[in-house]
């Protein structure tokens, strides 16, 4: 047995968020792994075996976990699925059509059976948070709505495929590293909506439910002197912001973060 020590000093070139993927090609089988600020170093033994499978899953499992949880966009369009409560029948039918819809197109994209042009899939992804926010707004009683979360889901799969895209994964252990990446996005959507679902069902059972999920996290609302921008509002930005080609900036997230935490 042969063994490899690998050290990335990237992230003091470049900044403290810096990732860097490498491929190792052992005999024709290819192993993946991340280095990062916090893993800087790797000792990599070059044998077969199931440990080394699991070695390539675990880091896409973190990186799929880091993505839901980290993107905002996505966060905002679950959110807003959410917000009004209903049977747990029912937001389980949301969530099962969100998992389904986008674990497809994650696919095909990933795959290059399917691939859509970025700036549009980012600007879908923006008016699919506008939406829901102004369906939540506006719409008194809103029934079957797992099937237009089937049509965003889809538009969400291919934002998710982007950055394993981005990588050139190699052919050989792309499906594992697919497999593993979706498997971390899901079990992040999972903590998410464990975390959210108890508070969610309590004010769902009040009388003001509606009203300030409607007037208050949907739409905008004044908070002091300021006027904090609620789902819909930041689904506008980031729309604003994709057409262009450019990321949302961390203050204008920030009012954002500011009317979900109530400060």
């Amino acid at each position: 047995m042969t063994q490899l020590e690998l050290e990335s000093t990237f992230h003091g070139l470049t900044d403290s968020g810096h990732r860097v993927f490498c491929k190792v090609d052992d005999g024709g089988e290819v192993k993946q792994y991340f280095f990062d600020i916090s893993n800087p170093r790797r000792t990599i033994e070059v044998s077969q075996g199931s440990s080394e499978t699991l070695q390539q899953m675990a880091p896409f499992v973190k990186l799929g976990i880091e993505h839901i949880l980290t993107g905002y966009d996505h966060l905002a369009f679950l959110l807003g699925l959410i917000l009004l409560g209903g049977s747990i029948r029912r937001l389980i039918a949301i969530v099962s059509s969100f998992t389904v819809a986008h674990s497809v197109t994650l696919t095909l994209a990933t795959l290059d059976v399917l691939v859509l042009p970025t700036r549009f899939v980012e600007s879908a992804i923006a008016l699919s948070i506008c939406y829901i926010a102004l369906e939540n707004i506006f719409v008194r009683e809103i029934n079957g709505r797992w099937k237009i979360t089937f049509f965003f889901g889809l538009i969400h799969g291919f934002g998710f495929s982007n950055i394993l895209r981005e990588m050139q994964l190699p052919t050989k252990g792309l499906l594992t590293s697919l497999f593993s990446f979706n498997a971390g996005v899901e079990i992040g959507q999972v903590v998410i909506i464990t975390l959210l679902c108890p508070l969610i069902f309590f004010v769902a059972r009040q009388t003001w439910h509606k009203s300030v999920v409607r007037r208050g996290l949907s739409s905008d609302r004044r908070v002091g002197n300021d006027v904090v921008p609620g789902t819909n509002e930041l689904g506008g930005q980031t729309l604003k912001y994709r057409i262009r080609g450019k990321p949302l900036e961390t203050d204008e997230l920030f009012p954002c973060l500011r009317l979900i935490s109530g400060v």
